[in-house]
Parts: structure tokens; sequence; C-alpha cells
């Protein structure tokens, strides 16, 4: 049912399932950030905030067979411009390019579509090639580039997916 409501149906990857983070997710989630970021890395505090917030979308995935924590995904929806903010996106390196933040794309732009939202935005590191090249697959244009955006000095390209809208629908300003 949750896979199938948010657009995770049949693009969840074998032996993975994805679920709604929770309170009891918090210690996992948070050693799972600090395993994949070596700067910037969300507090205990942060994550809490995601998972108990009324207007974000806290996605994860497990793998089926263990139930481990493998990653995850944090959005933050906001109603008055109608668009998704993608805040963070994590996957443990021994379960990358396994069609996991493929899946997390779909689920955004499933859940953003559904809720009548007209755009997602998203940061990526400029040196986080792949992800980079993931999410311009799907359709997401370089906004801008912003400097020093990261606490190590790292630079980001902040990027968004415009969304189809039904017609007659009035495109938000850009």
């Amino acid at each position: 049912m949750f896979a199938e409501r948010w657009g995770a149906e049949g693009r969840v990857p074998p032996g993975y399932r994805v679920a709604v983070a929770e309170e009891t997710d918090l210690r996992a989630l948070l050693a799972l950030a600090q395993g994949c970021f070596d700067y910037n890395t969300p507090t205990l505090r942060e994550l809490r905030h995601g998972v108990s917030r009324g207007h974000t979308a806290f996605f994860t995935f497990r793998e089926r067979s263990s139930g481990e924590l493998v990653g995850y995904t944090l959005l933050e929806l906001n109603a008055r411009t109608r668009s998704v903010y993608a805040n963070t996106t994590c996957i443990a390196l021994a379960h990358r390019r396994r069609g996991l933040g493929r899946c997390a794309l779909a689920m955004r732009r499933a859940l953003a579509s559904s809720l009548g939202y007209r755009s997602i935005r998203t940061h990526i590191d400029v040196d986080n090639v792949a992800s980079l090249k993931l999410a311009q697959e799907g359709g997401y244009l370089i906004l801008a580039t912003l400097p020093d955006y990261y606490d190590n000095g790292h630079s980001c390209h902040l990027l968004r997916l415009q969304l189809d809208l039904p017609p007659g629908e009035p495109r938000a300003a850009r």
C-alpha cells in the first residue's frame, strides 16, 4: 500500500522495502548519516524534527531480509509555494548503485504530483558526480552553484525539477 501510494511500486529494488521514518528509527538514521557524510551530518535533533514535523515526508529504505536501515530521504513540503525541497537523501555505501536513489527520485515526483505541487528543488555537492548525473537524468536542471555551501567549504549545485501541471493550471513564478 505505501509503495503504491508514493510511486515506489515496481521501483523498489528487489530485497528492499520502503516505509515512513518513525521516532524509533532516529538512532539508526543518525548512525547511517554519520557513515555517509564526512561533513554537514544532521544532528539527532534535526532528524527528530524531520520525523515529527507535519510538513515533511521522511522515507526510509530497509533491507527486506534483515530489516536493516540502509537509506532515507527527507522532503520538506511548502504548501504556500507548492514546492518540495529534497533536504537530504542518504544511501549506505554498501547499498549504492542498486536503484535506491532512482526509487527516491520517483517517490519525490509522485508525492509532489499527488499534492499538486509545481516543483522539486534540491542541492547536491559539486563533487557528488553520481547523484548529479542521476538527478539530471531525472529532469532536474542546475539553477545555480553556491560556493562554500557546506561546513567544509565545498560548493553545491542548486537544482530544480519543474513538474507537469494539468491544463489550465497556472505556473509558479520562477
